[in-house]
């Protein structure tokens, strides 16, 4: 028996519980959101709602090696994507959807490259900016407000560029993806984890990804299943490995919300959540890691 199952179940003060649900309502029954940021604002300055109690990380996390808590999750799958992307051989590096700044802070000790960030939310950008002011490698990482279409860098300025569960968000996906090929240097890797639409359960896809726009902003245009994600990849001229892992992540962290979340409604949902994930996922996690080859060709793009 896991041993969370026996522990009673935290207790939530009635400001927090009502915080939880006027969010909840709000995101189900309000005006649809504009973009990622308005959603992320209230994860950013409400702790009532924030997914890590501690507020540095707003992923799901990788529950795939028995993390019991949120922090350790998210920090696990961020060591999962920093050896993708081989960081540690990075002389630059850029995160382009980096939350709180938590991630930014994860890269500058786990490698010695000079990292920006991009974020299209002033409230998380300016966290951020504290965040890694007070850290031992901040003076090497330099959050900014910016576009993930339109990258205000040189061509070929890095040899990494990170996505963590970002790219749904983005107006759209494919763009950015022409722009991580143009930012690359030739052998440089994009990698990343993002949230897709199952190829199986259609109709049960469809209903989920509405659900998920309404909470978090999710284009429609970006509503491709991973096989269709690669094949975009591809197109640029990008060398393609995908993993999916919705169990390890999705599934992982909902089980956790059955029991760790301190409102009561989220904890019936989150149950509810993960029997249906484990049994048949209607969207998937994938990780993707797309490298640039080292000799290209002329492109227009």
């Amino acid at each position: 028996m896991q041993s969370h199952a026996a522990s009673a179940a935290p207790q939530p003060s009635p400001r927090k519980t009502l915080r939880f649900r006027h969010f909840f309502v709000r995101a189900m029954l309000g005006p649809r959101h504009s973009s990622s940021d308005e959603c992320y604002a209230s994860m950013t300055n409400d702790p009532d709602v924030r997914i890590d109690p501690k507020g540095l990380y707003t992923n799901m996390g990788w529950w795939g090696d028995g993390a019991g808590d949120v922090t350790s999750a998210c920090e696990a799958l961020l060591a999962r994507v920093a050896r993708w992307a081989r960081i540690d051989e990075a002389e630059t590096l850029l995160d382009v959807g980096f939350g709180t700044g938590g991630p930014l802070v994860f890269w500058g000790r786990a490698s010695g490259a000079r990292i920006w960030g991009v974020n299209r939310s002033q409230d998380q950008t300016a966290v951020a900016t504290t965040l890694v002011r007070n850290d031992v490698a901040g003076d090497r990482i330099f959050p900014t407000r910016g576009d993930a279409s339109a990258l205000a860098f040189p061509a070929e300025s890095f040899d990494a560029v990170l996505a963590v569960e970002a790219a749904f968000h983005f107006a759209t996906r494919e763009s950015f993806f022409q722009e991580a090929w143009r930012v690359l240097r030739p052998g440089g890797r994009l990698v990343m984890t993002d949230i897709v639409p199952s190829s199986e359960y259609r109709g049960l896809a469809r209903l989920c990804w509405w659900i998920f726009d309404r909470f978090v902003h999710a284009p429609a245009a970006n509503r491709v299943t991973a096989e269709a994600l690669r094949i975009q990849l591809e197109e640029l001229g990008f060398k393609v490995e995908l993993d999916v892992r919705t169990q390890e992540t999705i599934t992982g962290f909902f089980r956790w919300g059955s029991h760790g979340f301190g409102e009561p409604l989220a904890r019936i949902a989150c149950g509810v959540i993960a029997r249906l994930f484990a049994a048949r996922p209607p969207v998937e996690c994938v990780f993707v890691r797309a490298t640039k080859p080292r000799t290209v060709p002329s492109r227009g793009v």
